[in-house]
């Protein structure tokens, strides 16, 4: 037994948590709590077993009011809740999350997670949502018609309101003139409007009167100054009378032609020398003509004249479901047996001249516009151009689903694309192979911390060729000594098609990295020849010690 170098008592007695014990006079105390390391400032203390307590990185504090769980970049913060009989509720942060700050409600409820239609509720931000639900940002006016304002939005208009029993009005004296608007099945409208004088009708397809058989159906203000008489026969038809089939049904003043009637049309008289036409006037001057030129080889041409529109064919805006083309051009089908010298043209347009001498006017040779504008459960695609070529029997070795010609005398092809998709010419120059490389395969991985084994980029090579394989890998947490790349490296493995052989590119060919931060990057590119219908794989290694190294890893596999 050494004395101690200090004065004092010696102690016989210990009081808990001390024990003395009596017989060696040791002191322990058992029950204290202890710590092997420092207690991180305003860190949560933890129980580590025994009597032992630690801090974590994921349970601190600031020191006053606020508790924070989990560690940026490495841990989610999560806190649990347990029923008293059984279960458990966690709420937790996102693996990416923002700063957002939830305050609690005063009264006592249930927290929304699920929403049913027309409510929507973001899984990732929370926020309740109605996109479907009809609103109204005015009061709708009493008997008022509700009609659509664009998206969800309702509103009323002075010119429609009813009397909220039987009666609509349409139009009003601070809106409009009121008009009622008939649209026919497949194409034309008729509309009924009001004016100063009476009432007027307009219709896209002529005027129709139904009426019991044997009725009359008069049209007149007096018998003398009628503007429209319509007497129909006993059976309830409107007849003009047409005389012989080569008499004109309806004769215009001036014209040496007109209309005349048969069983199944009405034509337009037109002799071997004439040309029929209808011809458009703004004002006095002539704006545009439609005409059916007579020739001996029965050639019949639509022309639209003079004016700066050209030839316009319009649709109907409204298509039923069954009117799938509602302008088509082809030159009515041709089936040639036996001809080795012509070229045949579906649909041709313009042969035309762009030769401006000052000013800075353009010119497009053809021009397709259309808006798309898809709103609330449309889930439609759309195509700006479709060439759909049915290949029932094909006998040419040079056949294109598209030739882009262009040249001081034309007929130069600039860009060229075969029948099976592959770009033949491009910048009016011949290619070989693919043409142009396509990208067929996208590998993007994420926190990965460990080597990835031979994986099939594909598990067919669509042809026998090149193929070029692009890698990018990063470290995004860097470990205790970690080598991005391992010892292999980056591997690619394919099937020769020349003898049928697995291979696996060298592995010294490989880039690899001991650097070890987060500003590590390599990239890589390898080449393979590979055989149809095999699978190219790859590999990438990985080496890590202590603190484990995380990093992402970036493939593109292309055809050459």
């Amino acid at each position: 037994m050494t004395l101690p170098t200090g004065t004092g008592t010696f102690a016989v007695t210990a009081s808990a948590p001390i024990v003395l014990d009596a017989t060696t006079g040791n002191l322990t105390g058992p029950t204290i709590v202890t710590s092997a390391a420092s207690l991180t400032s305003n860190s949560v203390v933890l129980g580590s077993g025994s009597q032992a307590s630690k801090t974590v990185a994921g349970f601190t504090t600031d020191g006053t009011s606020q508790l924070t769980l989990g560690v940026a970049t490495s841990t989610t913060g999560a806190l649990k809740l347990t029923g008293a009989t059984s279960g458990t509720a966690t709420i937790t942060a996102q693996a990416t999350q923002s700063t957002p700050t939830l305050t609690l409600p005063t009264g006592t409820g249930t927290f929304a997670v699920t929403a049913s239609a027309p409510i929507v509720l973001d899984a990732t931000t929370g926020a309740l949502t109605a996109p479907t639900a009809v609103t109204s940002a005015a009061s709708l006016t009493s008997n008022a018609i509700v009609l659509g304002a664009g998206s969800q939005a309702s509103k009323t208009a002075a010119g429609f309101t009813t009397n909220g029993t039987a009666t609509m009005t349409i139009g009003a004296a601070s809106t409009g003139t009121g008009t009622l608007t008939l649209a026919g099945t497949t194409s034309g409208t008729a509309s009924l409007s009001t004016a100063a004088t009476g009432l007027i009708f307009n219709s896209d397809s002529g005027l129709a009167f139904t009426g019991a058989s044997g009725a009359a159906t008069t049209i007149s203000t007096t018998t003398t100054n009628a503007n429209l008489i319509l007497t129909p026969n006993g059976t309830g038809t409107v007849v003009i009378p047409i005389g012989s089939t080569t008499a004109n049904g309806i004769t215009f003043t001036g014209l040496t032609t007109g209309l005349f009637g048969v069983s199944t049309a009405i034509r337009a008289q037109l002799s071997s020398t004439n040309t029929s036409s209808f011809d458009y006037y703004i004002g006095t001057t002539q704006a545009a003509t439609f005409s059916c030129t007579a020739a001996a080889n029965g050639q019949q041409n639509l022309k639209c004249g003079t004016n700066s529109q050209g030839l316009k064919f319009s649709g109907n805006n409204n298509l039923a479901a069954s009117i799938v083309n509602p302008i088509q051009l082809d030159n009515g089908g041709i089936s040639i047996v036996a001809n080795t010298s012509i070229t045949v043209t579906g649909v041709q347009i313009g042969t035309n001249t762009f030769a401006p001498t000052s000013g800075a006017a353009n010119y497009v040779g053809a021009s397709v516009l259309s808006t798309i504008n898809q709103t609330s459960t449309s889930s439609g695609n759309y195509t700006g151009i479709l060439v759909n070529t049915t290949e029932t029997a094909l006998k040419g070795s040079d056949n294109r689903l598209l030739d882009l010609q262009a040249g001081v005398s034309g007929g130069t092809s600039q860009f060229t694309i075969t029948n099976g998709g592959v770009v033949k010419t491009y910048a009016a120059t011949a290619t070989v192979g693919q043409g142009v490389p396509s990208e067929i395969v996208t590998i993007d991985l994420t926190a990965q911390s460990a080597a990835i084994a031979a994986t099939n980029l594909t598990a067919s090579a669509p042809r026998t060729g090149m193929y070029r394989i692009s890698m990018s890998a990063t470290i995004t947490t860097a470990g205790t000594t970690s080598v991005l790349g391992g010892t292999n490296g980056f591997q690619i493995g394919f099937t020769s098609p020349t003898d049928s052989v697995a291979k696996t590119t060298v592995v010294g060919n490989s880039i690899t990295s001991a650097a070890n931060t987060t500003g590590t990057a390599i990239s890589d590119t390898v080449t393979v020849y590979a055989k149809t219908g095999t699978a190219i794989t790859y590999a990438f290694d990985y080496t890590s010690t202590g603190t484990a190294m995380n990093y992402e890893l970036h493939v593109r596999l292309e055809s050459m």
